[in-house]
């Protein structure tokens, strides 16, 4: 049916509507061109869409650099000859959460470089998640000694 009421023709379908917002005239990903000059054709314009492709490899490091300073803070809350039983508590609650939060980096990079989601960022997240996770010094440096 037509805006009128009438039904259209079988054939009256396929054609652009005069309505920019109708679902014909849509396009998944519009191309924009700017002009490069007088007798130039005009070249795209890169996406918005490319920055937000590196998120995942963005919240993996941020996830293995919060991970570094809440162990960072575990080992500062435990280390002193004072350190009480509710202090030793409380750092091993934090090595914990260090431990899930490094981990969760480190998952979080790999899926960022398989995926080529910002393997820049993903990298690092990779590395530093494994030297900042403290179940994994514990196991080096006991198998070391």
């Amino acid at each position: 049916m037509n805006s009128s009421g009438e039904s259209a023709p079988a054939g009256a379908g396929t054609a652009p509507s005069a309505d920019p917002w109708s679902a014909a005239n849509w396009t998944a990903e519009p191309v924009l061109t700017v002009p490069t000059g007088p007798a130039q054709s005009p070249q795209p314009v890169p996406s918005a869409r490319r920055r937000g492709k590196a998120l995942p490899g963005m919240v993996a490091l941020g996830l293995a650099l919060v991970g570094l300073v809440v162990e960072i803070v575990a080992i500062t809350i435990a280390a002193p000859a004072s350190a009480t039983e509710t202090s030793w508590a409380v750092a091993s609650v934090l090595a914990w959460i260090a431990n899930g939060l490094t981990l969760a980096g480190v998952v979080t990079g790999l899926v960022a470089v398989v995926a080529r989601l910002g393997r820049w960022w993903g990298a690092p997240a990779i590395v530093l998640g494994l030297l900042a996770n403290p179940w994994l010094q514990v196991t080096v440096l006991g198998a070391l000694s």
